[in-house]
């Protein structure tokens, strides 16, 4: 039976803020609503273009690469404490590692996931200040402690595992999570891990992110 050890909680469990840079390999998904419009769209922020060669100055040497409305919105840390925990097997080994709102009452919504896939030979506390930052904008995030991600299984087996916690009672999650939205998202082989996870699972996994996708 796998357990649950909390960390304690703190109003800015990470320091610093996060730069996603455009120029990384990013599948292109857009989260659509039930009108049919992309919530991006609604939101009135403009979509990445499909060849990045129509934004020359984002090659330009020693230029910082401009900002998207988004981008400047969501880079600052969000307005959330968060906190951190571990989950372990039977014989005491780390196997998720969760980053998430330390009071869920002060969110006002419930918390979507985000299962989180590692690069090769890496691990989530290699990621902190990232779902950290994740946490506390609302997510509720679970990264599987696995340095071997490709396959997707891990990181759709950390989603029914958080899933599950929403139903549980005595669960630090009960009732608090929004189990309808699930995003995998992960780094490099993780990143397709991800992409496993999501097209192997639709009915769990609805939305996709990744970073540095491999081209194989």
């Amino acid at each position: 039976m796998p357990t649950v050890k909390a960390a304690s909680s703190d109003s800015r469990s990470f320091e610093g803020s996060v730069q996603l840079d455009p120029r990384a390999s990013v599948v292109k998904g857009h989260p659509v609503r039930e009108d049919g419009v992309s919530w991006i769209a609604a939101r009135g922020a403009p979509a990445m273009p499909d060849d990045l060669s129509e934004m020359p100055e984002l090659h330009t040497a020693g230029a910082d690469p401009p900002q998207y409305p988004v981008q400047a919105a969501y880079t600052p840390p969000g307005p959330y404490a968060t906190t951190t925990s571990t989950v372990t097997d039977g014989a005491g080994n780390a196997i998720y590692d969760l980053f998430y709102p330390a009071d869920y009452a002060a969110l006002g919504f419930k918390s979507p996931i985000v299962t989180w896939g590692n690069g090769t030979d890496s691990t989530p506390p290699q990621y902190t200040t990232f779902l950290s930052h994740l946490a506390s904008y609302g997510f509720s995030v679970i990264g599987t402690t696995s340095q071997l991600t490709k396959s997707g299984v891990d990181i759709d087996d950390a989603a029914h595992y958080l899933a599950a916690q929403a139903g549980t009672a005595g669960s630090v999650f009960y009732g608090s999570l929004d189990v309808s939205r699930i995003a995998a998202v992960g780094h490099s082989q993780g990143a397709g891990g991800a992409t496993r996870a999501a097209l192997n699972d639709p009915a769990l996994i609805t939305t996709l992110m990744t970073f540095s996708l491999p081209v194989v």
